[in-house]
């Protein structure tokens, strides 16, 4: 035996103790662990114990045939790859062995640079062969930790209490869990494989999705809440995020919903609630702002300075009051009712130009420059008129208010994405990072030494974001503090 360098095993055997010895300190020279057998017997006894992984074997021995080795190793399942040497054994003896699993023949006497060949091939084919189980074995782990895991991930979203739906970007339904089926009063036996657009259950969701899909949809996520059902009055907040690809493609859509129909209840009694105390509150402040006026017009000449700026003081806070009650009114009314009366076609330029015409006076007492600039060609929007105009005073209003003395603003209209996109900027006070978290909630108003002096009542730009949602829109806020504002509004355009 040879010291093994390679890692690999070969037995020679061989009746000839010159050809076991020659042999031998070739393949030793290379590195190989070299083992000798006389005759078949000590041949099958050495394989079958599994001591080397390699043979070279004499087809002919005194004891028994080589061929018959090869049979009772083939028999045995031995796993040894094989090199025949043969020096008298016919052709068909020499192509038997072949038959039996020799990987290769070699006719004594052979030059050693051919032994060397042959035992470099097969020492290369055992290599790979090892790597191909390596890889295998790896492969079976990852696919059993990619069952694992789907299992672990399936379980989760199943016993989630939100709805999930996952869609490719053909719209059919790859993953829906029970909450999901449950909340929208499907069978789940016929869900998956089917399109969403299928399933009338799902026309408000598809609405959501499809315009989600869409290449000209400039969000990579979109939340909105949806009303399924009409008695009883059902509704969902659903979210649709983009599943992206790693080039960048998209690859389909995951919605999560969620039941809000007792929210909606709730906020339903509160909008109740919140329209009667309004309702009357109005009442007793129209009889003081009355009775304010007619102190000033008939006793008002005999008051002093003082007297009269109270009874003025009075009437403008009578006003900012009543100002609130309308605006909480038409929220209300909004959250309830919707603002949207009848919506027709509209050019939003021309309601851009009419609100700049109406602002400009207020503007240049300000010293504002107040600019209009539209874009050439721009495809109509789907809208109601009165809301259209209730957007644009909120924000070209809200320009003029917080802007300091001398200030732009720029009402611009334009085509951005399949949507026709309404900015108002400003080179005004700005708005605080952590405040435009807050901006478009209700009764929200930022508080700083600029803003103490301007009547408002926080409610304008929640009204605006939900005359935009309505309108299947949205609204975004850019802004750095003591630079200025802008925000736009997005509005489907009209194909």
């Amino acid at each position: 035996m040879c010291a093994n360098t390679s890692g690999l095993q070969i037995l020679v055997a061989d009746p000839e103790a010159e050809i076991r010895e020659g042999v031998s300190q070739i393949l030793g020279r290379q590195g190989y662990g070299v083992v000798e057998a006389r005759t078949g017997q000590e041949t099958l006894d050495i394989l079958l114990q599994g001591a080397c992984e390699l043979a070279l074997i004499e087809l002919s021995f005194p004891d028994m045939e080589g061929t018959e080795v090869l049979e009772r190793l083939v028999e045995a399942g031995q796993d040894v790859d094989v090199i025949v040497l043969t020096g008298q054994a016919t052709i068909e003896k020499a192509v038997y062995a072949v038959r039996l699993g020799a990987l290769d023949v070699l006719t004594k006497p052979f030059v050693p640079w051919l032994l060397k060949k042959a035992v470099g091939r097969v020492w290369e084919l055992r290599r790979l062969a090892r790597e191909r189980d390596r890889l295998a074995r790896e492969r079976q782990r990852g696919l059993w930790a990619i069952t694992t895991e789907k299992s672990r991930l399936k379980a989760v979203i199943n016993s989630m209490s939100e709805g999930v739906l996952i869609t490719d970007q053909d719209g059919g339904i790859v993953l829906c869990n029970p909450a999901f089926t449950r909340l929208m009063e499907m069978d789940s036996s016929c869900v998956i494989g089917s399109r969403v657009r299928e399933h009338p259950h799902l026309a408000a969701l598809h609405r959501l999705t499809d315009r989600m899909a869409s290449p000209e949809e400039p969000a990579q996520m979109i939340s909105q809440e949806l009303k399924i059902k009409e008695d009883p009055p059902r509704f969902i907040r659903a979210r649709v995020n983009l599943v992206a690809g790693s080039e960048g493609g998209v690859l389909g859509l995951v919605t999560v919903i969620e039941d809000i129909t007792y929210l909606k209840e709730m906020d339903q009694k509160k909008s109740e609630f919140v329209a009667m105390v309004s309702h009357e509150l109005k009442a007793p402040l129209a009889v003081l702002d009355t009775q304010a006026k007619v102190i000033l017009k008939t006793v008002g000449h005999t008051l002093d300075d003082k007297q009269q700026k109270m009874l003025y003081r009075m009437q403008e806070r009578i006003k900012g009051a009543v100002e609130m009650i309308n605006d909480l009114l038409d929220l209300t009314r909004i959250e309830d009712q919707g603002v949207v009366r009848q919506k027709s076609p509209l050019d939003l330029g021309e309601y851009a130009t009419e609100a700049r015409e109406l602002w400009d006076a207020s503007a240049k007492e300000r010293g504002h420059k107040l600019s209009l600039e539209l874009k050439e060609g721009l495809p109509e929007i789907m809208a109601d008129p009165g809301a259209i105009r209730e957007v644009l005073m909120n924000l070209v209003g809200n320009a003029v208010r917080y802007t300091p003395d001398g200030g732009e603003i720029l009402v611009s209209v334009c085509l951005e994405k399949g949507y026709v996109c309404l900015e108002v900027s400003d080179n005004g006070i700005g708005v605080a990072p952590e405040d435009q978290k807050r901006i478009f909630d209700r009764f929200f108003r930022v508080k700083s030494e600029h803003t103490r002096h301007i009547v408002g009542t926080g409610l304008g730009l929640p009204i605006v974001k939900a005359i935009a949602e309505e309108h299947q829109g949205r609204i975004s806020l850019e802004s750095r503090l003591g630079k200025g504002s802008t925000f736009k509004v997005y509005f489907p355009a009209l194909v």
